[in-house]
């Protein structure tokens, strides 16, 4: 079931409980002190603590029964694996719910998902809270309702905002390339200038004057 947020100036209790998971190293032909039994705990958190798990109002500190697994940066990858991962979880938890007669309720949705969000109900709450439990799927629904809007809404400005900037860089690369034929050409010019100004001395020298020392008329 669902709890309201704790506020920050709520106090975090511990989930005090005595048994862990049991990692055991790969056994070796001699016992060493690297083959030692060690157990996710509370007081062992070798994996470290879960986020976001709470007790009725209160943040709840949990260890972690095994390492968290890589994240998946590539959205194509996180959807081809959402639904795999989905069907485990439920699995697990119609397993929980049914083993231990308990009031189960979870609910999960992905982004780029096509389909309306997956949810769970354990037996005993669909037979014991039909109203309540309809009136929690109808929250949750409207609640992942105006996440996928709000997803979305960010989605359509992140594009807008890279076209924006692709369209900024195109317009500076015209830019630059425009600047650079005007380069082009005023080096091209002045080249020009510098193939003239040699062509002027070569044809002084033919008459014994110095490029410096140019008379101003013939002599007579």
């Amino acid at each position: 079931m669902t709890a309201s947020n704790p506020s920050p100036d709520e106090d975090i209790i511990s989930d005090d409980e005595s048994e862990g998971e049991e990692i055991v190293t790969k056994p070796s032909a001699k016992p060493t002190n690297k083959n030692a039994r060690t157990y996710a705990s509370n007081r062992n958190p070798v994996h470290g603590f879960i986020d976001g798990v709470g007790r009725g109002n209160r943040v709840l500190k949990m260890a972690r029964r095994r390492a968290l697994k890589t994240v998946f940066t590539d959205q194509s990858q996180a959807s081809s694996n959402w639904r795999r991962l989905t069907r485990d979880f439920i699995t697990r938890a119609e397993d929980i719910s049914n083993r231990t007669a308990s009031w189960l309720y979870v609910a999960a949705h992905n982004p780029s998902a096509g389909q309306p969000f997956t949810h769970f109900a354990s037996r005993r709450l669909r037979m014991e809270a039909p109203k309540d439990l309809q009136k929690i799927h109808q929250h949750v629904a409207s609640m992942m309702t105006v996440l996928k809007r709000a997803d979305r809404a960010n989605s359509i400005q992140h594009e807008k905002d890279k076209e924006q900037s692709l369209l900024k860089i195109k317009q500076i690369e015209d830019q630059l390339t425009a600047a650079n034929e005007v380069a082009r050409k005023a080096e091209a010019e002045a080249q020009a200038l510098r193939e003239e100004a040699a062509a002027r001395d070569r044809l002084l020298r033919q008459y014994g004057w110095s490029p410096g020392n140019v008379p101003t008329q013939a002599a007579t």
